[in-house]
């Protein structure tokens, strides 16, 4: 994700322009499991449940602040055209209007990323 600006607010933790969309569990937007995102996360159970996720090229697992949605985990890709975005996931088929609606924003985000912790 080249974004511009970037910017460090604390550690682990950066700010960063760059284009969010959304998308929505339908199979003509994903493949064949709209649910099951690259990490092998049930991105819908998981939004049943008000835990957002999104696709980013990022580690699994970093966390999203994005202005107007909330925050999001990373749980799933992007095709590599697409690599510089971050996808929101909006929920399944009655969430499509919102995603539309959503449209392509670019937006200033906050990305916070865990550093690797090491088991002895």
């Amino acid at each position: 994700m080249g974004g511009r600006n970037t910017e460090l607010l604390k550690p682990g933790c950066e700010s960063r322009i760059t284009i969010v969309t959304g998308y929505n569990s339908v199979p003509e937007q994903t493949d064949d499991t709209p649910c099951i995102a690259a990490d092998g996360s049930d991105v819908c159970e998981l939004e049943a449940r008000g835990d957002h996720s999104c696709a980013a090229s990022l580690p699994f697992g970093a966390k999203i602040s994005v202005p107007g949605l909330g925050t999001c985990t990373v749980r799933d890709r992007l095709a590599p055209r697409f690599a510089h975005r971050i996808d929101w996931h909006f929920g399944g088929r009655p969430e499509v209007k919102g995603a539309r609606e959503w449209g392509r924003k670019e937006l200033t985000v906050t990305i916070c990323q865990e550093e690797e912790r090491k088991v002895h």
